[in-house]
């Protein structure tokens, strides 16, 4: 009787073990290209919001200026945080101490899986090192006067940009460029 049970208890046949191994690899296989496919709309997502905000940049520095009197004219940076993650958000520039007031309710977190390099001229300012305290600068840029210094884009009243302008790439997760944002100097912004 013991040779009965253990005759039919002989375990899994290798076509069986073989139809397992492959839905496994199967099923990897998909959740690899799921997770790629992420990341990369991702990078892409980020890049339009960069686009986005540069518009709505360009916009009201060629149409109104700060309305609280204190301030003179709007401008975008750019930067890593301490965690390394890219941030673009909203400052002021104050004429009256020549600074730039950050706007941390207009702050837009790009995406912790995104990567963000520049390649192009900005103005460096240096008194951001203290209104961002904890940031960090955009790889590849060049021009920097500050080891904390973001980029910097501003446009002038006839739309032409005169900080910022160049190319800015958005990398996924594992170094491959995806995006591309293109602001020109005389105020054309070009998103791919």
């Amino acid at each position: 009787m013991v040779k009965k049970l253990l005759k039919n208890n002989s375990g899994y046949s290798l076509v069986e073990l073989l139809i397992v191994i492959a839905i496994v690899v199967v099923l990897a296989a998909a959740a690899l290209v799921s997770i790629t496919m992420v990341h990369s709309a991702r990078a892409k997502d980020a890049a339009i919001k960069v686009g986005s905000e540069v518009n709505q940049l360009k916009t009201k520095c060629m149409n109104m200026k700060p309305d609280d009197g204190t301030h003179d004219y709007y401008a975008l940076s750019l930067y890593n945080d301490s965690s390394d993650v890219t941030h673009i958000c909203l400052v002021k520039h104050d004429p009256s101490t020549d600074t730039f007031d950050y706007d941390t309710d207009e702050d837009v977190n790009l995406s912790s899986s995104v990567k963000v390099d520049f390649s192009g001229s900005y103005r460096a300012v240096d008194d951001f090192s203290t209104a961002l305290a904890g940031t960090n600068k955009i790889p590849g840029h060049q021009g920097d006067t500050g080891t904390n210094s973001p980029v910097f884009i501003c446009f002038d009243k006839r739309g032409n940009c005169y900080s910022g302008s160049g190319e800015y790439n958005f990398y996924k997760r594992n170094g491959n460029v995806v995006a591309h944002v293109n602001i020109r100097q005389n105020g054309s912004i070009d998103v791919r």
